[in-house]
């Protein structure tokens, strides 16, 4: 006999939301440039906001009126986002498990990174790194409402220096156009460069830290290729961001155009590093959006600075190499902080032990680290979305713009682990959380 689905069945994210819904709040924060706003009701009519007003009285009648209506005590912020994730690599477990091979494998790991991102009152999510074919797949997915989630841009599997699949390898000038097209097949929302080495690590207790493929203080291209590659992404209407841990790589980016650059450690070394001035001044002049990811090596150190009386010889050394990449990279974000330097927060969740579901955990490092209360809100919302390419369709709550609302328990400009305490997440005007 043939399957039936049972009358009124209705997918996923489907389930919740009308084409008409009014949020009642006591409070909000409807951009992170403004002030507290009281008593504030927002109309959204088909997943984007039509209008927003502040100390109203909330007609009953009116909200009875509508195809849903939700009425907050917290405060309703725009949208959280996380401009740096890893949706196929699952963030938790021991160290060494960051990776897991298997297409079902990693469509379970994203599937469930997926649910974890909502509970971290994420409304969207750019995975800077996932396998071939699965970014068109999970973005398919959530548009057809079959799995609640937050909105997904990606970059596909990224271009590389010769370490990946081969039709993502650029060697030189020649290689950019083809391989940007290649991306450009996959669907991608974004251009991802691995423009310097590192982040393809695997640990062993017995061996340490073993390192495939160039390191991360080493550079993988020119300017030149560099400028090829945003010369036809740009020609696509595509960003570019890379993947640049050390000053002559991150110096290249700036040269040649890059929109932004993820994690900018500026290592020279195993143990060594250079917080360059003048290159942190070419930083903020130039513009380009910064994505620190502090959280990846922090929790890294802490993880084995818990442990350092029981470990091995190896893991001591990388012990001492977490700590200095830690505090280093701690130090020169505040000094980009200070120089002014454009931040969109992201955490690399997916990285190990680096979950999902504790962006709080980043936003709270760039405040303790430089950032005002004001401007870490900002980075995760308004400029994460300009760094997006979004900045005319979400990062704030305002006539015309997409109904992605986070509600939190606090008022994150006073008090920086109101991030932790989630209450909901509307993604274009649905609940999903």
């Amino acid at each position: 006999m043939k399957n039936e689905l049972p009358d009124g069945f209705v997918p996923g994210s489907l389930r919740r939301g009308g084409e008409r819904i009014i949020l009642c709040a006591d409070k909000a924060i409807l951009n992170a440039d403004d002030g507290v706003a009281h008593n504030v009701k927002l109309v959204v009519a088909d997943g984007v906001i039509t209008s927003v007003e502040e100390g109203v009285s909330f007609d009953c009648d009116e909200m009875r009126s509508a195809d849903d209506c939700y009425r907050f005590r917290g405060f309703l912020i725009p949208g959280l986002i996380n401009a740096h994730c890893h949706l196929a690599m699952p963030g938790y477990g021991s160290v060494g498990d960051e990776r897991i091979s298997g297409s079902v494998e990693s469509a379970l790991v994203v599937a469930h990174n997926l649910q974890l991102a909502l509970h971290s009152g994420l409304t969207m999510v750019r995975d800077c790194g996932i396998p071939a074919g699965f970014g068109r797949s999970v973005a398919q997915v959530l548009r057809g409402g079959w799995i609640d989630g937050p909105r997904v841009i990606h970059s596909g599997p990224g271009l590389t220096g010769g370490v990946s699949d081969t039709r993502f390898e650029v060697y030189g000038i020649r290689d950019a156009a083809v391989a940007v097209r290649n991306l450009v097949r996959e669907d991608v929302d974004f251009i991802k460069v691995y423009a310097s080495g590192g982040g393809r690590v695997n640990y062993q207790r017995d061996k340490g830290v073993v390192e495939k493929g160039p390191r991360t203080w080493e550079s993988l291209f020119t300017t030149e290729v560099l400028r090829a590659i945003v010369d036809e992404a740009h020609a696509w209407g595509l960003m570019v961001t890379a993947h640049a841990t050390n000053p002559l790589t991150v110096s290249r980016c700036v040269e040649a155009g890059l929109d932004g650059v993820e994690h900018a450690e500026l290592l020279t070394g195993e143990t060594s590093y250079c917080l360059d001035e003048q290159l942190i001044e070419r930083i903020a002049s130039s513009g380009i959006f910064v994505c620190s990811t502090l959280t990846a090596s922090w929790r890294l150190f802490k993880h084995f600075e818990s442990r350092e009386a029981e470990l091995s010889p190896f893991e001591k050394e990388r012990l001492a190499y977490l700590r200095n990449l830690s505090e280093q990279s701690l130090k020169g974000f505040e000094k980009m902080v200070s120089a002014g330097a454009r931040f969109a927060a992201g955490s690399d969740a997916g990285t190990m032990l680096n979950p999902m579901d504790d962006y709080a955990a980043e936003l709270e490092l760039m405040g303790l680290n430089g950032m005002s209360n004001r401007q870490v809100l900002a980075s995760a919302t308004r400029l994460a979305a300009e760094a997006l390419d979004l900045g005319d369709q979400t990062g704030r709550l305002a006539p015309g713009f997409l109904a992605d609302i986070t509600v939190l328990d606090g008022n994150p400009l006073d008090d920086l682990t109101s991030y932790e305490r989630v209450e909901g997440v509307f993604v274009q005007g649905r609940r999903m959380l």
